[in-house]
């Protein structure tokens, strides 16, 4: 039996996801799968830390439209487990955004290398970010 929080968690990460990307559902399953457990861990961690800002706080009383931007500095600074989660929830929107963004019947080809590269977890240094994903990478690889 599902409890009421896991339930919430579900329909939190299905709001995120559309919030964040948009209807995903034409995308390849795989790719579904994987935008729906990086979502689940990034959120778990996320309302983990809002609850030690508000012990008030429930699933049901969050908005996640707009991220409360010191628990994301948290995930990004003070808490090491959680950077790796933070990191890829922003490199996995990139990508979904990137792949939303290709005709799959006009370019079969890139397509699936967007699909093989997300869900691969290569890191991608597109040209107008690539100081930004070498200082990422080398933070977080220290």
């Amino acid at each position: 039996m599902i409890d009421r929080e896991t339930k919430s968690i579900h329909a939190l990460v299905s709001e995120a996801i559309t919030s964040h990307l948009g209807d995903i559902s034409a995308l390849p399953q795989a790719v579904q799968s994987k935008v729906q457990s990086v979502y689940h861990a990034f959120f778990t961690a996320y309302l983990g830390i809002c609850r030690l800002k508000r012990p008030q706080m429930t699933v049901e009383t969050e908005v996640f439209n707009d991220l409360d931007p010191e628990a994301l500095d948290c995930m990004q600074h003070c808490f090491s487990d959680y950077q790796h989660l933070f990191r890829q929830f922003e490199v996995l929107n990139r990508r979904v955004r990137a792949l939303l963004a290709i005709d799959g019947e006009r370019f079969p080809f890139e397509f699936q290398a967007c699909v093989g590269d997300l869900l691969s977890d290569r890191p991608v240094f597109p040209s107008e970010s690539i100081l930004e994903e070498i200082l990422e990478t080398s933070q977080s690889n220290p």
